[in-house]
């Protein structure tokens, strides 16, 4: 829900999403965008020639992750969930 002044119902509360496979995880800070903290599968990304800073939209975690946030299906990776206020 956004405000008049653009800010969102959300804005002042972070979520940490930990999204986990069998060989790797990654941890991902949700305010109003995701933003990646960490990633082990990171490596495997360089190799293949995925550059820059920011993960592809058809990378197994984000998929998980927008799967999750929009439950449009179940993740098929396990996903916890911490919050902050």
């Amino acid at each position: 829900m956004r405000f008049m002044n653009g800010t969102t119902l959300f804005a002042e509360q972070k979520r940490y999403i930990i999204l986990k496979s069998k060989r790797s995880q990654a941890v991902f800070e949700v305010a109003d965008t995701p933003r990646l903290i960490s990633c082990e599968n990171r490596d495997r990304c360089l190799i293949a020639g995925v550059g820059g800073n920011e993960c592809p939209r058809y990378c197994e975690f984000m998929v998980a992750l927008r799967d999750y946030l929009k439950g449009i299906r179940k993740p098929k990776m396990q996903v916890e969930e911490i919050t902050y206020q």
